[in-house]
């Protein structure tokens, strides 16, 4: 928890000091759990294209097979 909070510091633009002055640790707590879901879902939205891709290539290399097959 000590690292995010130095993270979450940094981008609200105050020192680790001012910031635990002004959230307390149930509220740096809940920044914490909606980081990971965040991540969580970009991820998932990464590996949706990852797929994507896939299938549209094995649906090239299927159609160029059928086409040599001709």
């Amino acid at each position: 928890m000590l690292f995010f909070t130095y993270q979450l510091a940094e981008q609200c633009h105050m020192t680790v000091r001012q910031l635990r002055r002004e959230i307390d640790l149930h509220e740096l707590a809940h920044w914490s759990g909606y980081r990971r879901y965040k991540a969580a879902l970009e991820d998932q939205a990464r590996e949706k294209v990852k797929m994507e891709r896939k299938a549209d290539q094995e649906a090239a290399k299927q159609k160029g097979h059928a086409r040599r097959q001709r």
